[in-house]
């Protein structure tokens, strides 16, 4: 259901925002880190939606540290299996955090992060059929990015709120991108509605 032909319609929602504080010792409560918590509640989200519970993969950003003689850091892909199938929010927790202990000990990051790169480099041609070979492996995008920790200003104004939606690529129609701010945090979902409508 959450995989096939991309249309051209695309939908957006957001949630309202959800105090940090409680996402910390929710997490904190259960043994788990915020990310592992976060991508919990979209595996028990997807759940809800779907007719068949399954597991699905989620393709999720990896931090990757820059070298001695790189200038930066970078972000690779990973894909993070999804326990839809599980009832239990506390063994969704689990099993997410186990998926997620093993993605930051794994090489898999860095070398999809050099692949790309070199593809890119080669012809913009090669590089749309990386990112073809990545995306088909995975159903959807969770991203979670962090905002400004206090409150800012735009023309003298104070910001109440953001909210951001991720861009998806290749054949990945749903999309869950998360942003802190100001001590709060805000969901966006995103979707290809020949895919998911709703």
């Amino acid at each position: 259901e959450l995989r096939g032909t991309l249309g051209v319609r695309k939908a957006a929602a957001m949630s309202k925002a959800i105090p940090m504080s409680l996402i910390k010792a929710l997490a904190k409560a259960n043994g788990g880190h915020v990310n592992d918590l976060l991508a919990a509640a979209v595996a028990g989200a997807v759940r809800s939606y779907l007719r068949e519970p399954r597991s699905v993969r989620a393709l999720v950003p990896v931090f990757i540290r820059g070298s001695d003689s790189d200038s930066g850091n970078h972000f690779g892909m990973a894909y993070l299996p999804l326990p839809v199938e599980e009832a239990s929010r506390k063994l969704r927790l689990r099993a997410v955090k186990t998926e997620m202990d093993t993605i930051k000990s794994a090489p898999d990051a860095t070398v999809a992060f050099i692949v790309l790169g070199a593809m890119g480099l080669e012809s913009p041609t090669l590089e749309k059929f990386g990112i073809e070979m990545f995306t088909k492996k995975a159903s959807m995008l969770i991203t979670n990015v962090p905002g400004p920790a206090a409150a800012v200003q735009v023309g003298g104004r104070d910001v109440k709120s953001m909210v951001v939606w991720a861009p998806t690529s290749g054949s990945i129609g749903l999309g869950f991108s998360l942003l802190t701010y100001d001590g709060e945090l805000r969901l966006g979902v995103s979707s290809d509605t020949n895919l998911v409508s709703d």
